[in-house]
């Protein structure tokens, strides 16, 4: 009785500390689970509101895409068009950097659209929907520079994006869950802060909408280290039943979006030539000095197409441009050996750290010091908000910025622009005739989904799928004091079982006598 009751307790507290797993938290230190209590919502000095915008279906998304010789560029902009709530929102930014033989983006997505494949030339006598929102800058692959310069020539196509519209950075093989536009910005909208930027290390295409290990498990970037000169986030770790968006102390390219006036305010260097590792890190702390919060979101509702393709990096290198590059980079994160003249540091101009919180701050939040080169922790803690003063006249103005093409190294390159709209595209925000909306969105026209996601969407919303990385001591951490109450109380329970079975048993001792 007593082996079975014991048995019985054990298996009470293997369920109730499952049970206690249904608290947000990611994994820290020795790879255990870290409950996150931080809320910098919920603070006296808190970050800045955010408006309702986010809430409008006429807000418009700037998605930039830069792609270096990837077919998959017109996959991307296929499956976001094909899949968004309010496709007539949505406007591309489309660099290319292609190989003769690398198939142009456009015409994917045309065909993709017409119901043929990727290997199709689309035909001209068919309509192309939202090709009209799309703008393209098509350079060779002998024109590349680095991941830093497409970046930032893909934001020149925003000059006329309407103020206080969202910006979405990708890379150029991505997938988006249906409705993922109003998804992302209701995510954004929950985060509560108008400085908010989304941002981390996404997953594959089967994650898409799902409930990862049955616990929410999302991507959480907290680990850096330094590679070589500059820092570089080491990898994705995990987070599990967030609630709201958490902060998170790193940038990751892969996903990135914010208000646009984020991207105006803190825009892609396109002096930084040949940076490859280091743009992450420089990206994340020039947003944060000005006062932007990196979160991570609570789902997945964009991923990424992992399948390699050939030369990714193969973009034309040149030494004397990473070099150049190199000495801009370490003078921006203030390396002892960057240049530290006053007249090199104010010509940097945008492009430099801001003045709204220190660099040495930052250090400390993220883990990793570019001053002192040095890790101060390499694992996730429980990040709590570094409040800065903001001002809401500051906020109202930042909310009427408007891209403005006034950087020199981008003039070459913006008689370059193609579009398809006529050079004005009518921005949703006014009401239209249903027959209007019906002509931008064409819906006579079949929309072929890439094969993978078809799969994937006739899933439940709710199927668990495999882990992305789960600790050994999963679920044995984190009970709360509702779980121990019913523990006592079955234990209580369970010794007055064993008082009665022994009074039970000496009653019938005595008969015997």
């Amino acid at each position: 009785m007593i082996t079975t009751f014991i048995s019985l307790l054990l298996f009470f507290e293997r369920a109730l500390a499952d049970l206690g797993d249904n608290v947000q938290a990611v994994i820290s230190k020795d790879n255990a689970w870290l409950e996150i209590k931080h809320d910098p919502s919920l603070l006296d000095h808190r970050p800045p509101p955010p408006d309702d915008s986010y809430l409008s279906s006429d807000s418009v998304i700037f998605v930039s895409l830069a792609s270096l010789h990837d077919w998959r560029c017109g996959r991307t902009l296929h499956d976001f068009f094909a899949k968004a709530e309010h496709p007539e929102r949505i406007i591309a930014g489309v660099v290319t950097q292609n190989k003769p033989s690398t198939k142009d983006c456009i015409d994917v997505m045309c065909s993709l659209f017409q119901g043929n494949t990727k290997d199709d030339k689309p035909d001209p006598n068919l309509p192309c929907p939202h090709k009209d929102q799309v703008r393209i800058i098509r350079l060779s692959h002998s024109e590349a520079r680095g991941p830093n310069v497409a970046r930032a020539l893909a934001q020149t196509m925003m000059e006329d994006i309407p103020p206080n519209s969202y910006c979405l950075t990708v890379d150029a093989h991505s997938f988006g869950m249906e409705k993922w536009d109003s998804e992302i910005l209701k995510e954004w909208g929950s985060a509560d802060n108008e400085m908010a930027v989304l941002t981390t290390y996404v997953g594959t295409p089967s994650l898409v909408g799902k409930n990862v290990a049955g616990r929410k498990e999302v991507p959480h970037l907290c680990q850096g280290a330094f590679d070589g000169e500059f820092p570089r986030n080491i990898r994705a770790t995990a987070a599990h039943w967030l609630k709201k968006p958490i902060l998170a102390p790193l940038w990751g390219a892969g996903l990135s979006f914010s208000k646009c006036h984020a991207e105006i305010n803190s825009p892609y260097d396109p002096h930084l030539k040949q940076i490859w590792t280091g743009e992450e890190y420089g990206r994340g702390a020039r947003f944060w000095t000005r006062g932007y919060d990196l979160y991570t979101p609570t789902r997945p509702i964009i991923a990424h197409d992992y399948d390699p393709i050939d030369d990714q990096k193969g973009w034309t290198h040149d030494r004397k441009e990473l070099k150049s590059s190199t000495v801009r980079l370490k003078s921006i994160l203030r390396y002892p050996d960057g240049r530290k003249d006053e007249n090199y540091l104010s010509e940097l101009g945008k492009y430099d750290l801001g003045m709204e919180r220190d660099l040495s701050d930052y250090a400390h939040f993220c883990g990793v010091d570019t001053q002192k080169q040095i890790v101060y922790h390499d694992y996730c803690i429980d990040y709590e908000w570094v409040p800065w003063n903001w001002r809401e006249e500051v906020l109202n103005s930042y909310r009427k910025l408007t891209w403005k093409n006034d950087e020199p190294m981008h003039e070459p390159y913006l008689s370059r622009i193609e579009r398809y709209d006529e050079g004005a595209y009518d921005f949703p925000g006014v009401k239209k005739e249903k027959e209007e909306i019906a002509r931008i969105q064409t819906p006579n026209i079949k929309k072929v989904m890439a094969k993978p996601l078809q799969k994937a969407s006739e899933q439940s919303d709710e199927e668990i799928i495999p882990i992305l990385s789960m600790p050994p001591n999963s679920g044995r951490i984190l009970i709360g004091p509702i779980p121990w109450i019913i523990f006592f109380i079955i234990l209580c329970s369970g010794f007055t079982i064993v008082i009665a079975h022994h009074a039970k048993k000496g009653r019938r001792e005595r008969k015997k006598d």
